[in-house]
């Protein structure tokens, strides 16, 4: 049986990264041995694993990356060649930086994840990304425009590119049936710079003015609550705004919701969209460079709305409310353009793409 290690930053974390890799470790151990190696010690894995996982702790924490990349050379090194790893996932950015130079000392096969988008960067660390493209064997994208991207900036061969999206699996419980009067909104992701939810906050202040009797549920955690937890008080919105946190059974809570609401500049393919239209929610998303337009349309199952612009943020949240018709049109057209996302369809692609580089 072929042996595959995925490195993560650190297994005890709960965004959409991780929650990503631990669905697709666990679906790939009926097939495969694997591995998952957290490049942080400690700490137990906030996703289920499937039994068959065997899991690796090293020892990063509190180390600037260039002394990880020093110190963490050697153990790595003899883990990955004593283990024999047929093929070595990276997920993201720091797993990248730290073990892709290994690559030129074992004989494994490298696959760099990227989950996030070259376009729209604001500063994020495209030189990994060059580094993982070129000492990768493949670099894994999660739609076509990035990959497009890679062609033209980096100048990347396209056999060294593979797009293949985050899935949605139809077989775990989700909502068939949509409540046009639910007055709640959700919203979901990691409280950092990227996902602007202090605009989301700004332009919901200016929604309760006109439907005081509407709510906004922001599930989440990171370094920026605090922050986030002051704005709640500081627009006067204690009683139409909750943050409860983490959620483990969330996408179980999508059908207590009106509609869904992302306000990130940056993501890849974000799975609270891919479970909103799970879940026969309509959406109201920022249209950023990649990732809302590749699962919203525009006036069928969501409102796309002009990126950064808070006053639009605001209308396209009211017009919804406005319009429980077109809220419940949009929720019945809601899983139309999702085969792409099968869960099924999107193993398989994972599958052709292991076999594809480890064949004998």
């Amino acid at each position: 049986m072929k042996k595959i290690c995925f490195f993560i930053n650190d297994i005890s974390m709960s965004g959409g990264l991780d929650r990503v890799n631990a669905a697709l470790a666990s679906a790939l151990t009926e097939d495969y041995e694997v591995w998952i190696a957290s490049l942080i010690s400690g700490g137990k894995n906030w996703y289920p694993l499937d039994s068959r996982i065997c899991v690796q702790y090293f020892h990063k924490e509190g180390l600037r990356l260039r002394q990880a990349i020093v110190r963490m050379h050697t153990p790595l090194k003899r883990f990955i060649r004593e283990k024999a790893f047929d093929l070595v996932v990276l997920q993201d950015f720091y797993p990248c930086m730290i073990v892709s130079p290994l690559r030129l000392f074992t004989r494994s096969k490298f696959i760099f994840c990227d989950h996030g988008a070259l376009r729209d960067e604001r500063g994020h660390p495209t030189f990994m990304r060059r580094m993982g493209s070129i000492l990768c064997h493949k670099t894994v994208v999660l739609t076509e425009r990035n990959l497009e991207d890679y062609v033209s900036r980096f100048w990347v061969p396209r056999r060294k590119l593979c797009c293949i999206p985050n899935w949605i699996d139809f077989s775990l419980p989700h909502s068939e049936n949509y409540h046009t009067d639910s007055k709640r909104i959700l919203a979901a992701g990691r409280f950092a710079e990227e996902k602007q939810f202090d605009v989301l906050l700004r332009a919901f202040h200016r929604v309760v003015q006109k439907h005081p009797d509407w709510s906004l549920d922001l599930y989440g955690d990171g370094e920026l609550m605090p922050q986030l937890q002051e704005l709640v008080v500081k627009l006067n919105l204690k009683k139409n705004v909750r943050l409860p946190g983490m959620c483990s059974d969330l996408l179980s809570r999508y059908g207590d919701y009106s509609m869904c609401v992302l306000s990130s500049y940056r993501e890849g393919l974000p799975l609270v969209l891919l479970e909103a239209k799970l879940n026969r929610l309509p959406i109201v998303s920022f249209d950023i460079a990649t990732g809302p337009r590749e699962i919203v349309r525009h006036e069928i199952d969501g409102l796309l709305v002009s990126s950064g612009n808070e006053a639009i943020l605001y209308e396209s949240i009211c017009r919804l409310i406005e319009n429980p018709k077109m809220r419940m049109q949009m929720s019945l057209r809601s899983q139309e353009n999702t085969s792409q996302f099968d869960k099924e369809l999107v193993l398989a692609q994972w599958k052709n793409l292991i076999e594809e580089l480890t064949v004998e």
